[in-house]
């Protein structure tokens, strides 16, 4: 039961890294790519 309380918090703190992570990465890329605009 303690686990899955732990499991939850770890679940959306990892989710939040990758959904900022992929936002960054591709803001980069397109930033970096010529005529983007």
């Amino acid at each position: 039961m303690i686990g899955g309380v732990l499991a939850v918090p770890v679940l959306v703190f990892i989710g939040s890294a990758l959904g900022i992570g992929a936002f960054c990465w591709l803001y980069w890329l397109f930033g970096k790519t010529p005529g983007s605009r």
